[in-house]
């Protein structure tokens, strides 16, 4: 059996770049072409999740990152869509910041706005349902 997809887990050692490149060389050997980036927030290592995002894209890989979009500053953006990702997945809990629901729209708001501005064809994939939303 091939692996299909792998969730890569930031871990906190010094050699992580080297094993981020391991396990993304592996598993194109073993025919994987996607990548899922998530678990916490994978973009409060925003150095780390650029470099991981134009390895893996460069050998072909689907890059796929889901976030709850606060850290999702236009410009970063733009740098992981330079970079090869194909999808943003905002995962959001509520409208308005609530204790107990701490991944709200208002706090993500204008960084989905950006996205949904980007011209189709800057990403790989093509905007569905989220781009018909209306601000």
């Amino acid at each position: 059996m091939q692996p299909r997809l792998l969730v890569l887990l930031v871990v906190q050692q010094q050699s992580e770049g080297d094993v981020a490149r391991r396990s993304i060389d592996w598993l194109h050997d073993n025919g994987c072409r996607v990548l899922a980036l998530m678990g916490g927030e994978p973009l409060l290592r925003p150095d780390f999740i650029h470099k991981v995002v134009y390895y893996a894209a460069k050998k072909g890989f689907w890059v796929y990152i889901a976030t709850n979009g606060r850290l999702l500053k236009p410009e970063f953006a733009d740098r992981l869509g330079d970079a090869g990702v194909a999808v943003f997945n905002f995962a959001l809990d509520s409208w308005d910041l609530q204790p107990s629901l701490p991944k709200a729209f208002v706090l993500a708001e204008k960084n989905l706005k950006h996205i949904l501005r980007i011209p189709t064809g800057r990403f790989p994939c093509k905007k569905r349902q989220a781009s018909e939303y209306r601000f």
